[in-house]
């Protein structure tokens, strides 16, 4: 049967999609710049009016790709129904009831479609506003956030500028504003608020809150079937330290939203693996001993030093997602300086490419975390010799 591990590494290789789709942008845009850096005045405006036509074309990839997520986010939540389904007939043979009722199933069908529904909303809603964008960092150091075809264009005639002033070398300013457009990524834009995220990144989180919503819900309805007065919180190793306390414990209704309420991070949400179980207080079974969850606790709160500070496996953990993230970036960077021919910057993103990376091995093992190359994986990178 599926995990929950399973349905983040699904909405990983979905959000690829929305990934594959940036790093296209990326070198498309770097082609369009080493080609005008290379052009004549003659061969200029063309090269200049091409670069419009593919900010248009680009444009209509990113939906492309949207709709592509969002028909395999539907086959996760189908998958993520199949699971729930199974769980709560296990549930029912566990309690010893007659099975899962007809408008009990329908009920978590219903849901599987308003899940799914309120992905679909808010991504096919982005085609009718202006909310596809980049975060861009102005010369001033104040963030602003571009339109996606608004971006593209002024890039290009950043370029052009930078031809008609003579510059030698790699224009540094155009070279800031290239790596300030892959450090942003294609993004979600709220203009009013200056909310932003990446749209591969709002993705794979749509999916897997879906998904845990899903499992969730089913556990909530089951559990109304057969009179559970109270829940259970799932226990894992490398538990964070604001959920440690409560995990592997029982609860009433009443108990659990008072401790709900009283958290600033709530059970089930901001990334959080835990799962609230229906129990029958007094008669369910604890799924862990005390001594298990002593040594649970044990392994939560011990650190390891690495590179000169301790961390716990959670913390080790958060360490390396940012280290993916850090690689991921600048795998971006080098795919943008790679084809607009900056290959200063391409030796030197690949030189932090390789540090970050032996950083996240060496880490990986100092805590026995498992290596996840595909979590690093940016589509249309190339790794050169860093001489």
């Amino acid at each position: 049967m599926a995990s929950l591990e399973d349905f983040d590494n699904y909405a990983e290789r979905t959000a690829q999609g929305l990934t594959r789709v940036n790093s296209q942008l990326l070198e498309v845009l770097g082609k369009r710049i080493s080609i005008l850096r290379n052009a004549s005045v003659s061969a200029q405006r063309d090269a200049v009016l091409a670069g419009y036509a593919e900010a248009d074309e680009l444009y209509l990839r990113v939906f492309k790709a949207i709709r592509a997520g969002l028909a395999e986010s539907e086959a996760i939540f189908s998958a993520a129904d199949q699971v729930a389904y199974e769980t709560a007939l296990k549930y029912y043979k566990d309690n010893a009831l007659a099975g899962l009722p007809l408008k009990k199933r329908q009920a978590l069908q219903n849901l599987i479609q308003s899940v799914a529904q309120t992905t679909r909303d808010m991504f096919l809603n982005l085609s009718n506003t202006r909310m596809i964008g980049f975060r861009s960092l102005g010369l001033d150091g104040v963030v602003q956030y571009v339109g996606f075809k608004e971006q593209y264009i002024r890039i290009v005639d950043q370029a052009v500028t930078s031809m008609a002033i003579g510059q030698e070398g790699f224009d540094p300013i155009l070279r800031r504003s290239l790596l300030n457009m892959a450090d942003s990524g294609i993004r979600i834009v709220d203009f009013e608020s200056g909310y932003s995220r990446r749209l591969d990144s709002q993705l794979r989180q749509n999916i897997l809150d879906g998904a845990r919503d899903i499992w969730q819900a089913n556990h909530d309805r089951v559990g109304r079937q057969f009179g559970a007065d109270g829940v259970e919180l799932s226990a894992h190793a490398g538990c964070a330290a604001d959920h440690l306390p409560y995990q592997g414990k029982q609860y009433s209704h009443k108990e659990y939203a008072h401790l709900q309420d009283s958290l600033e991070r709530q059970i089930g949400f901001w990334n959080c693996r835990h799962i609230a179980f229906p129990i029958l207080l007094g008669i369910s079974r604890p799924a862990h001993t005390e001594s298990e969850l002593s040594k649970l606790e044990q392994l939560s709160t011990n650190k390891l030093e690495f590179d000169g500070k301790e961390y716990t496996i959670y913390e080790a953990t958060q360490l390396q997602r940012k280290l993916e993230t850090a690689i991921r970036g600048a795998k971006d960077r080098a795919i943008v300086a790679t084809a607009a021919g900056d290959d200063l910057t391409r030796r030197l993103e690949q030189g932090r490419i390789n540090v970050l990376k032996n950083k996240y091995v060496d880490l990986s093992h100092r805590f026995e975390l498992p290596v996840k190359a595909e979590r690093m994986t940016v589509p249309g990178f190339r790794a050169v010799k860093v001489e």
